[in-house]
């Protein structure tokens, strides 16, 4: 059974960071086993800030019917081990949030840049609902809003160590971005989760991802 990897933004990804290119020469080098990959498109603006931001029904979605789907049309495997979630910015953010949800699913987390500072109180977030807010499923409280930033990585810290493993990485020209990474970092650290963390040079982009991306499947999934 082949490994599984979810790649979420799939069009940009494809579009940037040529992964088609990237897995073939890992596998052919003998460095990951061969894969399946599943490429997602988020649609851009407020429709990505929805299912990428810790939303609920959208890992209900990647869990309950995209897997499910894949097994049944491709020979992937059903060992979470094996199965990867990929993401930068927001989708490295949404990669970590469906790994809370359904590790007994997706045992394996690449988030770069994750954009991990985000919070149902948000500001930009708070303006995106009064305009798509009834499509959204509000599945927060009034207290979750009052979490100034990182609110996935506080969920972390009040839960239990879940069978999960982790390759985040941040640039060095990033800003706030690299303060919540770093955050997400030592929460990490302090629950004593498996992951690799690195700080790369360079910002918030796909040329950068597109350079660390085979690290990190290498580190998750290495032959």
């Amino acid at each position: 059974q082949y490994h599984f990897l979810v790649v979420f933004d799939g069009k940009a990804f494809l579009e940037f960071t040529k992964p088609r290119i990237i897995l073939d020469n890992l596998i052919d080098n003998k460095k990951i086993p061969s894969v399946v990959a599943v490429f997602v498109h988020n649609y851009a603006g407020f429709q990505r800030g929805k299912d990428l931001n810790c939303y609920p029904l959208f890992a209900d979605f990647v869990a309950k019917e995209l897997l499910p789907w894949a097994q049944e049309n491709y020979y992937i495997t059903s060992e979470s081990n094996k199965s990867v979630l990929v993401g930068s910015s927001s989708g490295g953010l949404g990669a970590a949030f469906i790994g809370y949800k359904y590790p007994e699913l997706f045992g394996k987390i690449l988030a770069q840049s994750g954009f991990f500072g985000w919070t149902p109180g948000n500001p930009w977030f708070q303006h995106v609902l009064k305009f798509y807010g009834k499509y959204f499923v509000r599945w927060w409280t009034p207290e979750d809003e009052q979490i100034k930033e990182n609110w996935l990585t506080e969920q972390y810290l009040k839960t239990k160590k879940l069978p999960l493993e982790f390759y985040i990485n941040v640039g060095s020209l990033e800003t706030r971005t690299k303060y919540q990474v770093k955050y997400f970092h030592e929460m990490l650290v302090k629950k004593g989760y498996k992951f690799h963390f690195k700080e790369f040079r360079g910002g918030h982009e796909y040329l950068a991802w597109r350079e660390e991306l085979p690290d990190g499947l290498i580190y998750l999934i290495g032959s």
